[in-house]
């Protein structure tokens, strides 16, 4: 097959992760695969491309034309190229077989904040409820709603971008399926009529082994990932402060980076928590690996971190916030601890247990057999029978 992917950006977090691991994945199976990115049309230049961008419809068609795809393949397309990209899609289609898909990582299908969050003079809210959801995208509320911390005309750009490419165009309509990894999140979008399918995203290639011997002095926990404000890391620090037996590395940086030094010096734990930025995929999971025990107290609703699964393929345990499809991980591999994020006491009680839980010998770490359903193989083998025409995902655990 010929298979286009297409993709804001080639390289940034998790979603640019399971887009390489695809493209090498059906490459190893003899298809045809190409990438389409910002890079390659040369980036967003005027606040209107945000809700439209014709230089990615051009390059997008000119690319299209050249390759005759058998699958279209998007994934996040509403930072750069934008949603209209879709419409090209949909349109050059026309009288062709070929199949069009998308892997969502967030819900910005269904809301113009794709964590699904608002804000206003008390903070950020969370509005993860389908009911909520349903009423803030609907007439005048969409425009007097703040979608974005940063400014109102960051929010109303927002909210322009959903009514114009989702409300009024519908442009999901050229998608033939929404492929998402969590349960959650298949549930959020199901709002849009397209048929959703529940593919877990694939486990990178090489998983270092446990090679560090067991501190029961001490629990090290590793956070993985942007450090921005909905991360929730600087409050997390907050509240466990007085906690004593834990250390911290950090890896990954962002906006919220040097609040979170702040609050460190602040609170005295210069000596507990170590910075080390942002490193390769590679030195992520092996820091993981190093850690015995993830913490993800993060503040909007997550799809399905990957740094979730590689800790649980490192033998490494969880700790994470009770928002999203975090939660469901936890259930179903059986393994790790939930706690509310926004809520002080029960985010102290989360680390005090995985403490006790440490000092009294830990837990032994098995999710083979969870893990075997998110192998490169198993998901290739889904997104083939997908492109095909399948379902090819796994029933959904609603």
């Amino acid at each position: 097959m010929r298979v286009l992917l297409v993709n804001d950006y080639r390289e940034a977090g998790g979603c640019e992760q399971v887009m390489h691991r695809t493209a090498v994945g059906l490459r190893s199976r003899g298809h045809r695969v190409e990438v389409l990115t910002r890079d390659d049309v040369g980036g967003r230049r005027w606040p209107l491309g945000y809700l439209e961008s014709r230089r990615a419809r051009r390059m997008l068609r000119a690319r299209l034309d050249d390759i005759e795809p058998d699958v279209v393949h998007f994934f996040n397309v509403y930072h750069e190229l934008s949603p209209a990209v879709l419409a090209e899609a949909h349109d050059w289609r026309r009288g062709r077989p070929t199949r069009v898909v998308m892997t969502c990582a967030d819900a910005h299908l269904v809301c113009p904040n794709a964590a699904m969050q608002v804000y206003g003079r008390g903070g950020r809210t969370l509005h993860d409820h389908l009911h909520d959801q349903a009423k803030l995208v609907a007439g005048r509320a969409l425009w007097l709603t703040r979608w974005d911390e940063r400014s109102w005309a960051h929010s109303v750009l927002k909210a322009a971008q959903h009514a114009w490419n989702y409300q009024w165009h519908r442009r999901w309509r050229c998608l033939d399926a929404v492929i998402c990894a969590s349960a959650f999140l298949e549930r959020s979008l199901r709002a849009t009529g397209v048929p959703c399918v529940r593919i877990p995203d694939p486990l990178p290639d090489v998983i270092p082994p446990r090679t560090i011997e067991p501190d029961r002095s001490n629990l090290r926990l590793v956070f993985c990932g942007r450090v921005e404000p909905e991360k929730g890391l600087a409050p997390f620090v907050e509240s466990v402060a007085g906690i004593e037996g834990w250390t911290l590395a950090v890896v990954g940086d962002g906006r919220e980076l040097d609040r979170v030094r702040a609050v460190v010096t602040a609170c005295g734990l210069d000596d507990r928590v170590v910075f080390h930025g942002r490193v390769s995929s590679r030195a992520a999971v092996e820091h993981i690996a190093r850690a015995d025990v993830l913490v993800l107290p993060s503040r909007c609703s997550e799809n399905a971190p990957s740094s979730m699964f590689e800790a649980l393929a490192c033998g490494t345990g969880l700790l994470v916030g009770n928002l999203g499809g975090m939660p469901e991980i936890v259930e179903e591999s059986g393994v790790g601890l939930v706690f509310d994020p926004f809520d002080d006491t029960s985010t102290r009680l989360g680390l005090e247990r995985a403490i006790e839980t440490h000092l009294g010998g830990g837990v032994t770490i098995d999710a083979t057999a969870y893990l075997a359903s998110r192998s490169i193989e198993k998901y290739l083998d889904r997104l083939e029978l997908l492109y095909t025409g399948g379902t090819g995902g796994m029933p959904c655990v609603c």
